[in-house]
């Protein structure tokens, strides 16, 4: 087969899988003969291809690509003949390993990696995207299941949000020789609220000062989830810098300073709204806090 042809390979991804590897390795030791690896997904767009210089040795002639949260459907390893420089050995090959007659045969192996779910009674009526970041949540460890509920509709504690943030939104931990609130003091609760105070862009929650109760186990209205994700998101320059005008019918019970927290966000996907009213002093749910951690890290990867 002459350079550029190439061989493609079906590749069934379940819909469970977080990762697939696949590779390609190809020899003698002696082979002048240089492969290509691409991944093409299920909708015909290709991964960036793995062509990697032979190098001497076993494992000098093999090429690999990774692919995380590859969507479920048929894919399709390509494995293409690259040419080689004309001062370089080369011979005419083809790349069909079944193939006889002096030809390049290669072998070629895939590696999915997926997780398992202790079985929860409460997220059928939850949409597809709120259960993977659930789900999302679980393996980063920064929420766990209720028993065998998730509970989607528990309003948040003031604790369980510094705890989400410094687990999921990667605040420093800090824990000083003593507790700064009245309330605070177990070591664990501590760790996470003392950490959440001393964050870098400032107190998460600012409304709150040391040598006064935290109240830890209170629940966390929308408009107090709003200033912490922000600033966990490092998002606080730009809530503090603009004038922001909010439409919703209740903004004049939101106060002037915040509101740029508001927008930004709701702009950064970090909180829903239905219908005209933002309700600052709504229930933020598990679900929310759910929601948000998975957007604080998809906007850490940007």
């Amino acid at each position: 087969m002459t350079p550029g042809s190439a061989n493609d390979s079906a590749i069934n991804i379940a819909p469970d899988v977080l990762r697939a590897s696949a590779q390609i390795a190809w020899g003698d030791l002696l082979s002048p003969n240089r492969l290509a690896l691409t991944l093409v997904d299920s909708q015909g767009s290709s991964q960036p291809t793995a062509n990697a210089l032979n190098f001497s040795g076993l494992t000098g002639r093999r090429q690999r690509s990774v692919v995380d949260l590859p969507g479920a459907g048929t894919w399709k390893a390509r494995v293409e003949n690259v040419a080689v420089p004309v001062s370089a050995p080369s011979t005419s090959v083809t790349l069909d390993p079944s193939a006889h007659n002096g030809a390049q045969s290669y072998t070629g192996t895939i590696q999915t990696t997926t997780a398992r779910y202790t079985p929860m009674t409460d997220l059928s009526g939850l949409d597809a995207t709120s259960v993977f970041e659930i789900y999302q949540n679980f393996r980063g460890l920064v929420m766990s299941p209720i028993g065998q509920h998730f509970r989607p509709g528990f309003g948040v504690t003031r604790a369980n949000l510094a705890t989400a943030l410094v687990l999921g939104a990667r605040v420093p931990q800090y824990l000083p020789g003593q507790s700064s609130y009245t309330d605070v003091r177990d070591q664990a609760t501590m760790l996470f609220v003392e950490s959440a105070q001393a964050a870098p862009s400032g107190a998460l929650f600012p409304s709150t000062n040391p040598g006064g109760p935290f109240l830890p186990d209170g629940s966390v209205d929308r408009l107090t989830a709003v200033l912490a994700l922000v600033r966990a998101a490092g998002l606080r320059q730009q809530a503090e810098s603009g004038s922001y005008t909010l439409t919703y019918l209740d903004a004049a019970s939101i106060p002037a300073s915040l509101r740029g927290y508001v927008a930004v966000a709701v702009q950064n996907g970090l909180i829903k709204t239905s219908g005209s009213n933002f309700n600052p002093q709504g229930s933020f749910t598990r679900l929310d806090l759910s929601h948000a951690m998975a957007r604080i890290a998809t906007l850490a990867t940007q």
